[in-house]
């Protein structure tokens, strides 16, 4: 949980509900988060899948594994192709907090200037990913997203 950076459609809108605030969506379409998930139940059905070993094989999939995944937890097939990037939050399944960038250049410097510092900036654009906070007993915590990169060493 924390922060990512998604690719999407430079005209991209992130779908909002009736009252205008985000719809917490998962970076995958329902069809391949259904796919894959049928795709590891069959292998478990068979006795074939590579974590069943370590549980109860008697344990159901969906006990191991969760319930099938649900259409509105997942974004829906984009129209154009995803060529540009924007930060999402990804406590709950995830809703946008940036604007769209063209490169990743440009959302370096858009973090900058939210007060990011260029050391958490650049390595957030680097991995691609932030963690929600960080605890070290020689630095103390850090609080959600990006700054948390600043305590990595």
């Amino acid at each position: 949980m924390g922060r990512e950076i998604r690719r999407v459609p430079s005209d991209w809108q992130h779908p909002k509900d009736v009252v205008g605030h985000y719809i917490p969506m998962l970076d995958t379409t329902f069809d391949e988060a259904f796919h894959e998930w049928a795709e590891e139940y069959e292998l478990w059905k068979a006795g074939n899948h590579p974590d069943q070993q370590k549980y109860n094989p008697g344990c159901p999939f969906w006990e191991w594994h969760g319930p099938p995944p649900r259409p509105g937890c997942h974004r829906p097939e984009f129209e154009s192709e995803p060529t540009h990037y924007q930060i999402y939050e990804t406590v709950s399944e995830g809703t946008p907090t940036s604007p769209i960038f063209a490169t990743l250049g440009e959302m370096k410097e858009w973090l900058i200037e939210q007060d990011y510092s260029r050391h958490a900036a650049s390595r957030f654009i680097n991995s691609g990913w932030a963690p929600s906070m960080i605890f070290r007993p020689d630095k103390g915590m850090s609080g959600i997203g990006i700054h948390s990169l600043d305590l990595i060493d």
